[in-house]
């Protein structure tokens, strides 16, 4: 198992499946909720270890729109122990 984990994230992605196949086979992260609508779908994380959160952002029409894909609150941080 890595010794890094996440802080809080946002991140928006242009593929969603495999964006969430890469987030739980690099970080272990567990699958807490998802959902959305026509505008877009989410997935939210939580890291087993930390407890901290990410959540995985798909919305096409961003995408179409010039949207930036991906977006880190100022407080996202990567930290090993």
């Amino acid at each position: 198992m890595s010794d890094l984990w996440i802080g809080d994230v946002d991140i928006r992605v242009t593929n969603l499946e495999r964006s969430i196949d890469f987030y739980t086979r690099v970080f272990n992260l567990e699958e807490i909720d998802r959902g959305g609508d026509e505008d877009g779908r989410y997935v939210l994380f939580r890291d087993r270890r930390s407890g901290q959160r990410l959540e995985l952002n798909c919305m096409p029409s961003a995408v179409r729109s010039g949207f930036p894909m991906f977006q880190a609150r100022p407080s996202t941080i990567l930290r090993s122990g």
